[in-house]
């Protein structure tokens, strides 16, 4: 998985990058049957908002952000819609 943001220094979406900057690859074998079905490019798309929350002493980091598909060619079931991750 790829993913890309440009934020300011209090973590604020400075716009979107050109192009896609989500892209997730991989490999999924729809019906168990241990053949490859879809292998590559599963999906990509362009983030539509980010946040995160600070972390206490000793936690990590939480990140949160949606995007647009813009392509799922490979997974099908997908079709262009916000989704959160």
């Amino acid at each position: 998985m790829h993913f890309q943001a440009l934020v300011d220094n209090t973590g604020a979406l400075l716009g979107r990058p050109a192009g896609n900057n989500l892209e997730i690859d991989g490999t999924v074998d729809v019906n168990g049957d241990g053949s490859q079905v879809y292998s590559g490019v599963l999906l990509t798309g362009q983030v539509v908002e980010f946040g995160y929350q600070a972390p206490d002493a000793g936690s990590t980091l939480a990140i949160s952000s949606s995007f647009s598909t813009t392509s799922a060619a490979r997974w099908p079931r997908y079709t262009p819609a916000v989704k959160s991750a």
